[in-house]
């Protein structure tokens, strides 16, 4: 038996598709989230998908959106 552990930086992450379409409205947003680490992507992706309610949900991709705005 042999087991091969992966990096977790070099698994890709697959962005959901609603929030790719919500980021590709955003140019900006969308390119500065692509550079993020994987880690980066799935923490940001846990923290929107971790709610129950919608509205919060988009509340949470608006507010993601707007960091990536920000960031330099």
């Amino acid at each position: 038996v042999y087991i091969v552990l992966h990096e977790a930086d070099d698994m890709t992450t697959e962005i959901p598709e609603e929030l790719k379409l919500c980021l590709l409205d955003v140019p900006l947003a969308y390119e500065r989230f692509k550079v993020l680490s994987e880690t980066e992507k799935r923490q940001k992706i846990a923290w929107i998908y971790s709610v129950k309610k919608e509205e919060t949900k988009i509340e949470r991709i608006i507010k993601l959106i707007d960091q990536l705005l920000l960031k330099r």
